[in-house]
């Protein structure tokens, strides 16, 4: 009995670890056999394509099953097939715990561990710096969930250029490796799989990004669900790893005997079927995604075993022999390296001829792919190219040249001429206008002459319905910075704006009351100008591009949306990788820079509309023009680097009796731009684009322009003075109707100051609650305190300068100042200026969009829910009706729209 009992526990062990079933040494040879790798491999690799099998019975649909005889079992049958796939998901982390244990043991025990690390310092760094773009940056997240709207021709790109990239990782480690370690052992088992490692990390980099950023933008309904949607690709591109070490151990005749080689080809179609059964289970969004990275992890990992297939030489091998075996090496990374050389050569020389095409092909994440595979080729180039020139000098003679001398040839060869290029040429200067006519005073009017026409225009169509003794509404709209999810959040709502109150409902009220079939309905009529900053001022230039079109071409609608369904950030960042970066070596050829790339990108995506001239969007104002052909104004507003002054962008004049200590920029320039040259402006935000240099047609410079946000990033302190402006202007016979777009996802509702006439005596603003971290370190603070202290000022200005936009309609005209305790007056005040606000707020659960300039599919179609009452914390429905109210939209209409233009 007692036997029969040992021999059952004898063969469980055996099957669970391996090991014959009688083992002299007992547990502890069963423990020993069982850290061997190919006791756990396959163990692994079973209980991996059992947990899938049962995940994928799970996910079948078994209450849909016809009703039987048989149709009671079925609860019982799920309920055992639940139980089994626990059991088997603890045994899969059992065996996978151990081969990371047995793999830790390994480093540990390999003494040159440090020596190995520090051979592939450089492809290592390349992955730390990718890990922290795609899953520490917002954009990088953003382009990792645009994975799944990816065609085929998009993924095939994909799957080449992680090729590309992890082949170059391969290289330089390998490079590094031979020069550590010349005459490797066979036992030194991380120097033949050290490198396949690191050129694998790019693969599960792309794989992992993107099942987080699934995982973030989806909510699966268990907990299942979402280890099946955060394992999807990873655990694909494992398979593909496993399905490669069992090909090679089943091809290669010195990898084992015969036996062993049967047995992995066998361990090799447990693979292949796990593999099958997995991308069943997965959601089907990522199936393509996934499948274009695993393919890419299997051809990179058999290309790669088919070059070293040969045996690694043992102890005993001949000088001679390792002679040709260094020989030989060396003409493999040679090729290898020329071969992947060429690959950059070629793409490089396409960014340069056309980025923005490049950019439209490629999309942002495999630009940005190649850029990092390419930096290991030149780097592996030049390494290559230092090897060779100092085996060439020994054999010379001169002995004192070492690689490293000649590195620090090539260093010096590369700082001078860097030097010598700044010192003696701008690179990112402001693009003019040049077939342009010079821009003069006498050309444009000021704020005064705007608003005498804009009311010119607006009284008729606002009092055709309504009663004469109403002042009319003078809109204008601030709309903050934000990169991309401020340009398209703005032109969202500017086109709900327009299906409210420019539909043809509202255009026939006004013609039947005026006479007039010709009106543009009520927004264009009653808008007066737009402030912006950085992505809201791309946003405005993008529904100015719009309306234009829509009045040259009457059948086109009004969809500012549509310019930014592309992907912006595709030809700046080429440029930035592969023109800027070179250009700081080499004299100017007349290439393009990456500021110039993103405006024309930004010029692509909107067919041609923003290359034109900026006032040619704005008809000059004479007393014979159709007072009906009114244009809102754009202010776009950057900062002077050197004064940190205003840089407003306007066809009106900015002058000192109206604008506060800011330059007029067409002024400056002496020239007309470009209106995507005028939203870029105001939209160069640090390193992704360049600081502009203001140079004017006659070739003076005026300093630097940069990101308009580095003053105050909501555009709300040029619409107060205008809002003041306009009152001394007109008085009582307008109404100042102000809208305040936002498009920061942390802001707190209580600072959106949608209450600004409240009476707050007594009140004081809550004590900011620290929140204190472990990672919290006092030297830490001394150095970022700076940094940190400029980037909170320039919020806290902006906020501070939203809350006078908000405060001015709580002034009193006949006091000229707000006064808190007279309640008449406020009242009176109130009910002639209104303060509107449309943000993304913090703890919003329908859109996390990025700051960057690419968006992907499902996040653009996240917008339309910042309307919704349903979905959106921040009430702006309620702002919204009551914004469309006080512009005066007939209630006879009906209710407004809401979301019926916003599309993804």
């Amino acid at each position: 009995m007692r036997n029969g009992w040992q021999n059952q526990l004898a063969m469980t062990r055996s099957l669970l670890i391996g090991g014959p079933h009688h083992n002299p040494e007992g547990l502890k040879g069963w423990i020993t056999f069982g850290f061997k790798y190919r006791a756990l491999v396959p163990r692994f690799t079973a209980a991996l394509a059992v947990f899938l099998l049962l995940a994928a019975l799970l996910y079948a649909p078994l209450d849909r099953v016809p009703a039987s005889s048989l149709h009671w079992m079925l609860p019982t049958l799920g309920y055992l097939v639940q139980l089994a796939k626990a059991f088997a998901l603890l045994f899969l982390a059992g065996y996978a715990s151990l081969l990371s244990l047995r793999l830790v043991i390994d480093i540990l025990r390999f003494r040159g561990f440090g020596r190995v690390t520090a051979a592939m310092a450089l492809p290592l760094c390349v992955m730390v710096v990718a890990t922290y773009l795609l899953f520490f940056n917002d954009q990088g997240r953003e382009l990792s969930l645009g994975l799944i709207d990816y065609s085929i021709g998009e993924f095939a790109l994909l799957f080449l250029v992680l090729i590309y990239w992890a082949g170059n990782a391969w290289l330089s480690a390998r490079v590094g490796l031979n020069r550590a370690f010349p005459e490797p052992q066979h036992h030194q088992i991380l120097l033949f799989w050290g490198p396949r490692f690191v050129g694998v990390i790019a693969h599960y980099l792309a794989a992992c990004s993107l099942s987080f950023a699934a995982l973030k933008e989806t909510t699966p309904p268990d907990l299942v669900s979402n280890v099946v949607v955060v394992l999807a690709a990873p655990c694909a591109v494992l398979l593909a790893i496993l399905l490669v070490w069992f090909l090679e151990h089943g091809l290669l005749p010195h990898r084992g005997s015969a036996e062993q080689r049967t047995r992995a080809f066998f361990h090799a179609l447990l693979v292949v079927f796990g593999s099958a059964v997995w991308l069943t289970i997965i959601p089907a969004a990522l199936v393509r995604a996934t499948l274009a990275i695993s393919l890419s992890v299997f051809v990179f990992l058999s290309l790669i075993s088919w070059l070293r297939s040969r045996p690694p030489l043992g102890s005993g091998a001949s000088r001679e022999r390792r002679q040709l075996d260094t020989l030989a090496e060396a003409q493999a990374s040679r090729i290898c390296g020329l071969g992947f050389a060429a690959i950059m050569a070629i793409g490089t020389a396409a960014i340069w001829i056309n980025p923005m095409w490049v950019g439209r092909q490629l999309g942002s994440l495999v630009i940005a792919f190649f850029a990092f595979g390419s930096f290991l080729s030149g780097a592996n180039l030049l390494d290559l190219t230092a090897d060779a020139l100092a085996r060439e000098c020994t054999r010379r003679g001169l002995i004192s040249v070492r690689r490293e001398t000649v590195w620090c040839f090539f260093v010096g060869l590369l700082v001078m001429p860097a030097v010598l290029m700044s010192a003696t040429r701008t690179y990112h200067s402001v693009r003019l206008c040049r077939q342009c006519e010079p821009a003069t005073s006498e050309q444009r009017p000021d704020v005064k002459a705007a608003v005498k026409a804009w009311y010119q225009q607006a009284e008729p169509i606002y009092h055709s319905l309504h009663p004469k003794e109403e002042p009319v509404p003078l809109f204008i709209i601030a709309t903050a910075g934000g990169g991309i999810r401020a340009a398209y959040w703005t032109a969202t709502v500017l086109e709900t704006l327009e299906a409210d109150l420019d539909n043809d409902a509202v255009k026939n009220a006004i013609a039947a009351k005026m006479g007039h079939p010709g009106n543009d309905g009520l927004l264009r009529h009653l808008l007066f100008a737009i402030s912006g900053v950085s992505g809201g001022s791309v946003g405005a230039a993008a529904y100015t591009a719009a309306v234009q079109n829509h009045l040259v071409h009457s059948d086109a609608e009004i969809k500012p949306t549509t310019y930014f369904k592309g992907d912006l950030l595709a030809p700046g960042l080429a440029s930035l990788a592969f023109i800027d970066i070179p250009s700081n070596f080499l004299p100017d050829f007349g290439q393009i820079e990456r500021g110039a790339a993103l405006e024309r990108g930004f010029e692509n995506a909107s067919n041609g509309l923003l290359s034109q001239p900026f006032n040619s969007f704005f008809p000059q104002i004479t007393p014979a023009q159709n007072p009906l052909k009114w244009r809102p104004a754009l202010l776009l507003n950057a900062t002077h680097q050197e004064s940190g002054r205003r840089v407003i962008t306007s066809h009106l004049k900015v002058d000192k009796d109206t604008f506060v200590d800011s330059y007029d920029a067409i002024s400056m320039l002496g020239s007309d731009i470009r209106l995507s040259t005028a939203a870029h402006n105001s939209a160069r935000f640090t390193y992704i684009s360049p600081a502009g240099d203001l140079i004017d047609r006659d070739g003076n410079p005026h300093g630097f322009v940069i990101d308009g946000g580095y003053f105050e990033n909501y555009g709300a302190q040029t619409a107060v003075e205008l809002a003041r402006k306009a009152k001394a202007v007109m008085g009582a016979s307008i109404r100042i109707v102000i809208l305040q777009i936002s498009s920061d996802p942390t802001m707190v509702v209580d600072n959106t100051f949608r209450q600004p006439c409240a009476d707050h005596s007594g009140e004081f603003l809550v004590s900011y609650k620290a929140r204190r971290h472990w990672w919290d370190l006092s030297l830490f603070n001394e150095l970022s305190a700076p940094m940190i202290g400029i980037m909170s000022v320039r919020e806290a200005h902006g906020v501070a300068a939203v809350s006078g936009l908000a405060h001015l309609c709580c002034e009193n005209s006949s006091k000229g100042e707000l006064d808190i305790g007279d309640t008449v007056a406020l009242h009176s005040a109130a009910e002639r200026s209104k303060f509107f606000h449309l943000a993304m707020c913090e703890g919003q659960k329908s859109i996390k969009p990025p700051l960057g300039w690419v968006l992907s599919d499902k996040t653009r179609g996240g917008f339309e829910h910042l309307l919704n009452p349903k979905d959106n914390d921040c009430d702006n429905s309620t702002q919204y009706d009551k914004l469309v109210e006080a512009l005066g939209r007939p209630a006879s209409l009906g209710a407004s729209s809401k979301v019926a233009t916003a599309s993804p």
